[in-house]
């Protein structure tokens, strides 16, 4: 797909990301690509963030957790309005409002040996975990 076929929205959207990158068909790359993020908490809300304001086109967000007062403090997604919902649901509306263009799926499970083959199917697959010392 070339920058020329892009969806004249998008383009109004992300064509100021275009400098950035050397390879003229960039924006087009970064639309068709596919990112998976496991854990969409302290990190993985902002990475999820900044891939949607990249124009990334295809999302998979992974979190079993919903929004809880006391991430406030960490979480893009974490408002008054937000709490009690899933954390994956709220940042797919994040993303679509960023990015109308944007395909969005949410899984609202945790990652497991038994299906995490079927969970990671993206291009490329950031695993946001934290753990407790």
């Amino acid at each position: 797909m070339s920058s020329s076929s892009l969806p004249a929205e998008y383009l109004a959207r992300f064509s100021d990301l275009q400098p950035l990158y050397p390879n003229s068909d960039a924006l087009s790359r970064l639309f068709s690509s596919h990112v998976c993020v496991i854990g969409v908490g302290g990190a993985g809300s902002w990475v999820v963030e900044l891939l949607a304001r990249s124009g990334v086109g295809r999302l998979t967000l992974v979190d079993a957790d919903d929004v809880c007062v006391s991430n406030t403090n960490r979480l893009v997604l974490a408002l008054t309005s937000t709490v009690g919902e899933f954390k994956t649901d709220v940042l797919r509306d994040r993303v679509l409002n960023i990015n109308p263009h944007a395909s969005v799926h949410v899984l609202h499970e945790c990652v497991k040996e038994d299906n995490v083959h079927q969970i990671i199917t993206a291009d490329r697959c950031i695993g946001v975990l934290t753990f407790s010392l």
